[in-house]
């Protein structure tokens, strides 16, 4: 879910168009973690975003929701909670005999949410 929810905020691969879970106005564990780190005025201004239909929000509406994102480290925390979780399963399959199964599941791990938190890698240098 936090993953769907960043890559509908950040954009990736064709299905993720950038800002897309703003313009859906759901409040996923990413934005409430936002709003909830907000003050009051800019709490109110995200709100208003999110509740506006996805007719009536722009381009401007889903840069500066995104500027609150980051100002509140929201999207670092879905990352890093991603990250977290990647390395629990990693570590739980580790424990397991290492059949095909488990090995797949890994990988596909690996390869879908790896570059995701890497963008938020890179922005932590």
């Amino acid at each position: 879910q936090a993953q769907d929810e960043l890559l509908g905020i950040v954009g990736g691969f064709s299905n993720y168009l950038r800002g897309a879970a703003i313009v859906d106005g759901v409040q996923g564990l990413l934005l409430r973690h936002c709003l909830a780190n907000l003050a009051d005025d800019e709490q109110q201004q995200l709100q208003g975003i999110l509740n506006r239909s996805a007719r009536d929000t722009n381009k401007a509406d889903v840069h500066l929701a995104i500027g609150l994102l980051k100002k509140t480290s929201s999207l670092q925390f879905g990352a890093d909670l991603i990250g977290e979780h990647q390395g629990a399963i990693n570590r739980l399959s580790d424990q397991l005999p290492q059949t095909g199964l488990v090995r797949l599941c890994s990988g596909i791990t690996d390869i879908f949410l790896a570059p995701l938190i890497a963008r938020f890698d890179e922005s932590k240098a």
